[in-house]
C-alpha cells in the first residue's frame, strides 16, 4: 500500500480471534468474555517505509464500508447492533514510544448485547455524524470543529 506522501508498507493477510474487552490476557479463558470475542482477518506488516517508520504510532487502521472492515464484521458477529464507530481525541502532556493515552475509539451503537451503557464513557457522549456514502470510504460533513485554546487534559 502506498500512500501519497510517500509513504508505503507491505504485509501479508492472517486471521486471529478478536476479543472486544476484557483488560487482561487471561480474561479470554473467561466465558463471558469469550463471548464478545469473534475471528477476524488482519494484515501483518512485512515492510514499512516513509512515516509509518518515523511516527508515533506503530501501525494503521482503515476504516471503510468493507465487509473485511472491523465495524461490519462486529456487525454480522452480533457483537455490536449498528456498524457505526467514534473517535474521541485528545491532547495528552506526556508522549512516550511505549504509548499515551490519547482518547478512545467505539464501535457500534450506544449500548452492548448485554444492556451496558456506554454514552459515558468519556466526559461526553458520542455524536453520531450521517454517512453520506453508501459504499466505499465514509463520507461525512464537518461544520465545526472546536479546539481547546492552549491544549490541556480536558
Amino acid at each position: 500500500q502506498t500512500y501519497a506522501e510517500g509513504s508505503s508498507w507491505s504485509a501479508y493477510q492472517a486471521t486471529d480471534e478478536l476479543f472486544c474487552g476484557g483488560t487482561d490476557v487471561l480474561d479470554a479463558a473467561d466465558p463471558l468474555q469469550r463471548s464478545y470475542s469473534t475471528p477476524f482477518t488482519f494484515g501483518c506488516q512485512t515492510a514499512a517505509s516513509g512515516l509509518f517508520v518515523t511516527q508515533l504510532a506503530d501501525g494503521i487502521m482503515g476504516l471503510s464500508q468493507h465487509e473485511a472492515s472491523l465495524s461490519d464484521v462486529l456487525h454480522r458477529a452480533h457483537l455490536v447492533h449498528s456498524r457505526v464507530f467514534s473517535l474521541c481525541f485528545r491532547h495528552e502532556m506526556v508522549v512516550s514510544k511505549l504509548g499515551i493515552d490519547a482518547g478512545w475509539m467505539s464501535f457500534g451503537d450506544d449500548y452492548d448485547n448485554y444492556g451496558h451503557d456506554y454514552r459515558h464513557v468519556d466526559s461526553t457522549p458520542p455524536v453520531w455524524a450521517k454517512n453520506m456514502s453508501s459504499t466505499g470510504w465514509y463520507v461525512v460533513y464537518v461544520r465545526n470543529i472546536f479546539l481547546k485554546h492552549g491544549g490541556g487534559n480536558n
